[in-house]
């Protein structure tokens, strides 16, 4: 009876390191795509009903009203590196990412040029055998 309890214990933590490790690509993935606005890759990443609370204090929900933000220069960067931090694992279809970013600012930003550290939160969901982030909140680092 131990030896079938420490079998699948073992067996869970190396399936929650391998998604651990999933979804930290899947962060940076979502660093380079919008970096590039990218977005036929972002439509591909975007569950339908993401939603992001984001630094300018607005909260948008859709990925077509975030794909028109990108197409207008309002979600825009000349550079864009993520450290996740930890990730969070809830069964075989929910992980949350946590860590911090550097952004500099690019397009119609208020921002613009000018280099930003972030705190980020992910939620992202499985649909159809795929991973999709599903919700986003980033704050900005006060340097005071």
């Amino acid at each position: 009876m131990t030896s079938v309890f420490l079998i699948v214990a073992l067996t869970t933590v190396a399936q929650n390191n391998k998604l651990e490790g999933t979804i930290k690509e899947l962060d940076q993935k979502n660093a380079y795509i919008v970096a590039h606005a990218d977005t036929t890759g972002l439509m591909r990443l975007l569950a339908a009903e993401f939603t992001i609370n984001r630094t300018t204090g607005t909260i948008v929900s859709g990925r077509d009203k975030t794909l028109e933000l990108m197409r207008h220069g309002m979600v825009s960067y000349d550079s864009f590196s993520v450290e996740t931090e930890m990730v969070l694992i809830k069964g075989p279809s929910l992980a949350i990412s946590m860590g911090n970013e550097l952004v500099v600012s690019g397009g119609n930003r208020e921002l613009k040029g000018q280099i930003v550290r972030r705190r980020f939160t992910h939620v992202w969901i499985r649909e159809k055998g795929e991973w999709k982030l599903f919700a986003r909140h980033a704050n900005n680092i006060c340097t005071n």
